[in-house]
């Protein structure tokens, strides 16, 4: 098998990049059983770093430019 890890950038953390993060980070090991692969969030944009969210953004890069977010963080 190849790459083991699939790695995903966010741009845009509205009602469906949020929960595509929760989706992400509750169902971990579900999701690599499935795929036999790694589901990594590598990098997240929006237009406002500073917005309360309801899902916890601080562990992953934070990114200004979404195009650029994509080309340094090596996303799939």
């Amino acid at each position: 098998m190849g790459n083991q890890t699939i790695k995903i950038a966010i741009a845009g953390l509205g009602t469906v990049g949020q929960g595509v993060i929760k989706l992400i980070q509750d169902n971990q090991k579900e999701l690599t059983q499935k795929t036999g692969k790694k589901i990594e969030i590598v990098g997240v944009c929006a237009q406002n770093r500073r917005k309360q969210r309801a899902v916890n953004v601080e562990n992953y890069p934070w990114f200004d430019d979404p195009v650029y977010m994509v080309k340094a963080a090596n996303a799939d």
